[in-house]
């Protein structure tokens, strides 16, 4: 399983501590939300609204109409549409006298029908107040225009029927009135003639009822009922709704950019990084209290001893039967197994323990931390050209601390003779009462320290914070799992200071002198 996703899977409180590292990207994505808005805010240009109220009136001679909406005698939905049509914007285009291409002044317009009304509200939109009103105004008197002239032409459509039917009908009834006048009495002529005249009457007489309402039909489709006002303010940009969707947007990208980067970040930033995403505990961590923004060395109390103090107690009581024999192993650069083994056997030492720290790891600079020479050593004895009494070195001012250095050719040592030989010397040294650290070599330079490891009573993890990988701790930890150590946890450790880091008079100095106050 992926770190961050079983830190998600496992514990939601965890992750959002996982991302709470992140907050800057939220901050910053934030900030370049708003930023950008106020930028597209600045850019756009000033536009103003003006817009005109009409009531629309029905159709001469209309009563209802299917598909109105309620209280409507007028399919609103229709006359919405027309109302920013193109032949609507070509007779605003002329009232307005200007050169605008009406498709340009038809995108300027908008109308809106509030909900189960017969009002029509028609906007336009511009750069200056004074061409808004003017627009809008137009396009109201345009749209009646256009709506009265099409009520009159169909009215005068009609008039012009119904007074062609009449004529015809007079026609025929002055043709059967001469006849009537000439034809003999009860002839059939006459009757024939008098029958026309009364059927022609008749009709003449329905026509003109229906021509009558005609010529006095009122063919206004629409008036207004609020006129365009002079604008006061710009329509357009909204400062609150563009700053405010920038901000939310650049919020949104800024929390994209915490996942992203919590997914993509796969280094040790500090326990919950191990207890979650390695999912292993963490026994100490260990805090830079120094002024630089590294360490190096033996730590003082003040400086940060104190905290391998509380590490040495931690270790006695997950496993006390086993802490006479620590194998301290590193993930991280070359010194970190030297400065957790040099430090935890220090703080041995100050509990009045006799102790004793073998450098088995060939990279060691445990000796120079303490001011001691690196031969003979550690390889000098298993090659057996000497003794443990002659490579056992005390410590100035820690008179319970000695050291076994890694000596010269470590590594070359390890390919003759087996690391059983160190599991032995550690094994010697406790039976002889002394509590033994064992500095581990590298775990990615060999097996010596997994053989070591499931020797020894108690392995330590040494995690240096800021340079570890979490794939590489949970490696670690399921290397010496699988090889049967017992692995209480780990141990983090600050960024260590390289030997360009350290003034040359103090690189150069013994270490012992800076450290013998703890």
């Amino acid at each position: 399983m992926d770190a961050l996703a079983r830190d998600i899977g496992g514990d939601s409180l965890g992750s959002l501590g996982h991302l709470r590292r992140y907050w800057w990207l939220a901050l910053l994505g934030t900030l370049l939300g708003v930023g950008l808005g106020i930028a597209y805010t600045g850019s756009v240009a000033k536009t103003y609204s003006s817009t005109a109220l009409l009531e629309v009136l029905p159709p001469p001679g209309q009563t209802s109409v299917t598909g109105a909406r309620i209280n409507s005698s007028v399919n609103m939905d229709n006359e919405l549409q027309f109302a920013t049509s193109l032949a609507v914007a070509q007779s605003a285009q002329k009232l307005m006298r200007v050169d605008t291409d009406p498709a340009d002044l038809e995108s300027q317009a908008t109308a809106v029908v509030p909900p189960n009304t017969s009002f029509l509200q028609i906007a336009f939109s511009a750069l200056s107040p004074d061409q808004a009103r003017s627009g809008a105004h137009a396009f109201a008197e345009a749209y009646i225009n256009e709506r009265t002239d099409s009520a009159r032409a169909s009215i005068e459509l009609q008039s012009e029927g119904i007074s062609k039917q009449i004529a015809a009908l007079q026609t025929q009834l002055t043709a059967a009135t001469a006849i009537a006048a000439t034809a003999i009495n009860n002839s059939p002529a006459k009757l024939r003639a008098l029958a026309n005249i009364n059927i022609d009457s008749n009709q003449i007489t329905s026509l003109q009822q229906r021509l009558s309402p005609l010529t006095t039909t009122d063919f206004t489709a629409a008036q207004i009922t609020n006129d365009a006002d002079l604008p006061t303010e710009p329509s357009k940009p909204i400062p609150a709704l563009y700053i405010g969707g920038a901000l939310f947007l650049g919020l949104v990208f800024g929390l994209a950019l915490m996942l992203l980067a919590a997914r993509l970040d796969r280094k040790v930033r500090d326990a919950s990084d191990i207890e979650q995403r390695v999912a292993r505990p963490v026994l100490g961590e260990i805090r830079n209290r120094t002024k630089s923004r590294e360490v190096h060395g033996v730590l003082a109390s003040r400086s940060g001893g104190d905290q391998f103090d509380r590490l040495r107690l931690r270790l006695e009581a997950v496993s006390a039967d086993r802490a006479r024999s620590v194998l301290v192993v590193a993930v991280g650069s070359a010194g970190a197994a030297s400065f957790g083994a040099a430090n935890i056997a220090a703080a041995e030492a100050r509990s009045g323990q006799e102790t004793v720290l073998v450098c088995a790891n060939p990279e060691s600079t445990a000796a120079r931390m303490f001011g001691l020479t690196d031969a003979p050593g550690l390889s000098a004895l298993l090659l057996d050209t000497a003794d443990v009494s002659d490579v056992t070195q005390r410590v100035t001012g820690r008179p319970r601390l000695s050291i076994i250095t890694a000596g010269t050719d470590l590594s070359d040592a390890y390919d003759l003779v087996p690391v059983d030989r160190v599991a032995a010397l550690v094994d010697s040294l406790v039976l002889q009462g002394k509590c033994v650290v064992v500095e581990a070599p590298a775990l990615g330079r060999g097996v010596q320290a997994l053989d070591l490891a499931r020797r020894i009573g108690v392995t330590v993890v040494v995690v240096e914070v800021g340079r570890c990988q979490v794939p590489e701790v949970t490696a670690a930890f399921d290397e010496l799992t699988q090889m049967g150590a017992y692995v209480p946890g780990a141990v983090l450790i600050p960024g260590l200071a390289t030997e360009a880091d350290v003034e040359p008079a103090e690189a150069a100095r013994p270490r012992s002198s800076v450290t013998a106050a703890s």
